[in-house]
């Protein structure tokens, strides 16, 4: 190739097929990264409610059932249980 020519592959120095590994690795890492996103909002607001019950149990003297407690475990399992399925 002359120097006046444009390579199609970036100036990473990688081979091709290296190349190409990379991008699929970056966008890999882009999917798992904006999963973890996603859960630590669902967490986040899980957690809001959480803390919400115990609070005004706590310091208000409001009671909640244990069909809210046990909902929010559930969702708390299945947020766990999503993490925990994210690639390795």
């Amino acid at each position: 190739m002359r120097r006046s020519e444009v390579s199609p592959w970036p100036r990473s120095g990688l081979p091709p097929k290296r190349w190409l590994r990379t991008i699929a690795n970056d966008a890999t890492y882009s999917s798992i990264e904006g999963q973890i996103q996603s859960l630590t909002a669902q967490r986040d607001s899980l957690a809001a409610q959480m803390i919400g019950l115990l609070n005004g149990a706590e310091f208000n003297g409001q009671s909640f059932s244990d069909r809210q407690a046990q909902s929010l475990i559930a969702q708390g399992q299945a947020l766990l249980d999503q993490a925990n399925s994210l690639p390795q």
